[in-house]
């Protein structure tokens, strides 16, 4: 099912009437100090936090509260760390146990779907577009509709909308969905998040669509599980970059320093 999970939508027009058809100084230089905020290092994940996480996300019956994420907050974590880091590293944990027999399809189960529940908790406000500005740099988060993983997506889209981006999401997405959607907006990048080789057919597909309907300028950037696996993303899914990590997809799309203020993301036009 296609899920719309932001507001962003109607301010689309907006930007690209500013923007035209290069990314404007504003713009670039948000997109630039986003990019420097990534270069700092993320703490080491402590395993004892993720196995007390586990251990309260996994307990039969537990309903999502405060006390899940307690002691992390109580060692000094910060919400977006665990959105960012701890949750992702729990939910690989979880898909590793998965292939290797020590976890079965009811326990992955419950605890990914408590994981998507808990990142709605941690960060109400990174569900919509609630501080981005009219001017924002605007992004399409899209996951293919042959493919089941939403997790990442959610993730990176909240990552976006606390650097400042105006994000749109559509999960389950088809060729004719993003279509109608290019119909009506404009977006300075597309990212798309897939964790199966299978779903790659789908990334490739939705590329070839955006590309028809954007452009060739609008940098196309694949993330998901699948990054790493094996095969080349790039080349079999015509993406500009393919990363799991958002600084560093905004970094590669264009910004290079908090002074440059003329980085271009579209810059191949």
């Amino acid at each position: 099912m296609m899920t719309d999970q932001t507001s962003a939508g109607r301010r689309h027009g907006q930007a690209v009437a500013t923007s035209g058809p290069r990314v404007d100084a504003i713009v670039s230089r948000a997109i630039s100090l986003v990019a420097l905020r990534g270069k700092t290092r993320p703490r080491e994940i402590d395993p004892d936090m993720v196995a007390h996480l586990r251990a309260n996300l996994g307990e039969a019956g537990r309903q999502i509260d405060g006390q899940a994420i307690a002691p992390l907050l109580a060692g000094g974590l910060t919400r977006e760390e665990i959105a960012d880091h701890y949750i992702p590293a729990l939910a690989r944990e979880m898909g590793e146990d998965w292939v290797a027999d020590r976890a079965g399809f009811a326990e992955v189960s419950v605890v990914v779907c408590k994981l998507q529940a808990l990142l709605r908790q941690l960060g109400p406000e990174w569900r919509a577009d609630h501080s981005s500005l009219p001017s924002a740099p605007t992004a399409l988060v899209l996951v293919a509709d042959d493919e089941t993983h939403t997790l990442g997506a959610q993730i990176a889209s909240g990552q976006l909308r606390r650097a400042g981006l105006s994000v749109k999401v559509r999960l389950g997405c088809s060729r004719q969905d993003l279509q109608a959607l290019l119909h009506v907006g404009t977006y300075d990048l597309v990212l798309l998040s897939a964790a199966r080789e299978e779903s790659l057919v789908g990334v490739r597909r939705l590329i070839e669509t955006a590309r028809t309907f954007s452009g060739a300028s609008v940098p196309m950037v694949v993330g998901g599980a699948v990054v790493g696996t094996g095969p080349d993303i790039k080349a079999f899914t015509g993406a500009d970059h393919s990363t799991n990590d958002i600084h560093e997809a905004l970094h590669l799309c264009g910004a290079t320093s908090s002074q440059d203020v003329r980085v271009h993301l579209d810059r191949r036009a």
